[in-house]
C-alpha cells in the first residue's frame, strides 16, 4: 500500500501516508492546522494533534519521512488554484493542490481509487491505517502506555484492539 501511494504521488496519497506513518484519525487530520509540526529539538518534529475525539491534544513524533511528507502537503497547498488558498480554510494543512479541504467521504473515494489495482484479501480503509500503525509500533517493543498515550486511547483494552498478534510475532516472543 505505501508503494502504491508513494508512486501515486497526489494530495490523498500523501494524506493516506501521513494517516499510516502517525497513526491519527482522519478527523484529526483534516482539522491539522497549518502550524501543526512544530520543532522538539535539533532536527526532531512533533505534530500537535489538535483537541478532537478525546478531548486532549497529543503529540506525535515525527521521524524523517513524515516531517519531509508534511513540507510537500504544506508547499502544494493551493498551488494550482487561480486565487490561492481560501480564507474559510487557509488556516488547515490538509488543503490540496486546488485550494480544497476534502471531506471525510472524499478520501475514502479516493482511497478506493488507489487500492483499486492492489491484491489483497483485506480490506482497506482509512481507518485501517490507525491499525496498521500500532501494529506496527507494537511489533517495534513499544510499550503499552507509550502506545496508549501516541494513539489518544484512555485504556490498554481500548489500545490491543488496534494490535495485530500474528502467529509470527507469537513465534518471535516465544523464541
Amino acid at each position: 500500500f505505501q508503494k502504491v501511494c508513494i508512486e501515486a504521488d497526489t494530495f490523498a496519497a500523501m494524506a493516506f501516508l501521513l494517516l499510516r506513518y502517525t497513526g491519527m484519525r482522519i478527523g484529526e487530520m483534516r482539522a491539522l492546522p497549518l502550524n501543526a509540526m512544530e520543532a522538539s529539538g535539533p532536527n526532531t518534529f512533533t505534530l500537535r494533534v489538535p483537541i478532537g475525539k478525546t478531548y486532549s491534544e497529543r503529540l506525535i513524533p515525527l521521524d524523517e519521512r513524515a516531517v519531509d511528507l508534511v513540507k510537500r502537503i504544506i508547499a502544494q497547498r493551493g498551488c494550482q488554484a487561480k486565487r490561492g488558498v481560501p480564507a474559510q480554510v487557509s488556516h488547515y494543512m490538509m488543503v490540496n493542490h486546488l485550494g480544497r479541504h476534502l471531506a471525510q467521504q472524499s478520501y475514502s473515494f479516493h482511497l478506493r481509487k488507489l487500492t483499486a489495482q492492489i491484491n489483497t484479501t483485506e480490506h482497506i480503509y482509512c481507518h485501517r491505517l490507525r491499525h496498521t500503525f500500532a501494529t506496527e509500533m507494537a511489533r517495534a517493543g513499544m510499550p503499552v502506555p507509550a502506545l496508549m498515550k501516541l494513539l489518544g486511547h484512555k485504556t490498554p483494552k481500548m489500545t490491543m484492539r488496534y494490535v495485530e498478534v500474528a502467529q509470527l510475532d507469537v513465534r518471535k516472543a516465544y523464541d
